[in-house]
């Protein structure tokens, strides 16, 4: 996937996400995660199992 904006399910919510590639680090795992998506409030979550990706991605330049 590449980076940008996408509506993704996460936790039982449907919300926009930014998915970004390469840079987070997964302190619990203590291991550098390939990508991630960035949530409201700032939450990176690694992209995996537990997001799904609704729609996108998204027409959004910032």
């Amino acid at each position: 996937m590449k980076e940008g904006f996408y509506w993704i399910q996460f936790n039982g919510l449907v919300q926009i996400a930014l998915l970004l590639t390469g840079g987070a680090r997964d302190v619990e795992r203590d291991q550098k995660a390939r990508d991630y998506w960035l949530i409201d409030g700032g939450v990176e979550v690694e992209h995996g199992d537990n997001v799904k990706v609704v729609y996108g991605p998204l027409d959004i330049h910032v």
